[in-house]
């Protein structure tokens, strides 16, 4: 799964990440206001795409996913 997304503001602290079945959140940091990253997975089994916004304010995400 490649995670490729821009945020603001740029100094929110995001996560973005998948779901697992056993409902775990696998995660990557995104950095000033961008998040480029692959996450592999070795099983199958029905994931969920999740952004875990970490800021006490809102913030505005656009990107894709491409698995």
């Amino acid at each position: 799964i490649t995670i490729n997304c821009t945020y603001s503001p740029r100094t929110a602290d995001v996560d973005f990440g998948l779901i697992t079945p056993q409902n775990t959140f696998i995660s990557v940091p995104g950095e000033n206001g961008d998040c480029n990253q692959t996450i592999r997975i070795n099983r199958t089994g029905k994931y969920y795409f999740a952004v875990r916004n970490n800021s006490g304010y809102a913030v505005e995400i656009l990107g894709y996913v491409y698995y």
